[in-house]
């Protein structure tokens, strides 16, 4: 009788792009792909952004982010909230509907800051399917039983120089919000300020904002993230 240990491994690929270069970066985890996952992901990254010298506040101004809807959790909002306040860089996240395909996602030149730019997109959907097809192949169609595995698919990619593939290790973040009130599925763009100030809207571009409050759970509150109903006028 032979054992084998199947292998769970979760992955975030974030594409980074600025006017000096472009690079993806992949973190990969045995633990559960949840917040704290992002939130170390993050960690991680904008350590990486000050050895190329792209130092968020510093030497990034705006940070725009595209990304799929699985992220889109109160926990991970509020990890943009705390690393707009803590690297004094403002941070507009907008989220890809459903269906959007694998092309490469844009800002237009009046959407561009005169600092760097970086922008993750979906793109990131393709570079990750391919390693899932070369994973496959590679196993036959059998259980990952090696990380090895898929550190080997990434070697294969035509970009994989200037690529990084890191291993985290995954700890709680200590985020504990209170349930949220209303429904942020519906909010597609939002905005997070260094003074702390949090908005959102229901579409990229358009629309009315409506400002955002994170609260922390107390020891006897179950709470909400509160959404209040002051609406900010388009700008």
């Amino acid at each position: 009788m032979m054992l084998i240990h199947i292998l769970q491994v979760r992955d975030l690929a974030m594409y980074f792009k600025s006017d000096k270069e472009s690079f993806f970066l992949d973190f990969l985890a045995t633990k559960a792909h949840d917040h704290h996952f992002t939130s170390s992901a993050w960690t991680e990254a904008t350590k990486i952004l000050e050895e190329k010298d792209l130092a968020l506040g510093e030497k990034v101004a705006h940070l725009k982010v595209w990304s799929d809807g699985g992220l889109k959790t109160k926990e991970n909002l509020y990890g943009f909230h705390q690393l707009a306040k803590e690297k004094g860089v403002s941070i507009s996240v907008n989220f890809l509907g459903p269906y959007h395909g694998h092309s490469e996602v844009r800002a237009t030149p009046s959407e561009m800051t005169s600092h760097h730019d970086l922008f993750s997109h979906s793109q990131c959907d393709g570079h990750f399917g391919a390693v899932k097809r070369r994973v496959k192949g590679d196993a036959r169609d059998g259980p990952l039983t090696s990380i090895e595995q898929i550190k080997s698919a990434f070697a294969t990619l035509k970009s994989s120089p200037k690529n990084q593939l890191i291993e985290l290790d995954v700890q709680p973040d200590g985020v504990n919000l209170k349930p949220l009130k209303g429904q942020i599925r519906k909010f597609f763009e939002w905005e997070f300020s260094p003074d702390g100030t949090s908005r959102s809207r229901e579409l990229t571009g358009s629309g009315e904002w409506k400002k955002q409050v994170f609260e922390q759970k107390t020891a006897k509150g179950k709470g909400k993230m509160v959404e209040e109903e002051e609406e900010i006028s388009e700008e």
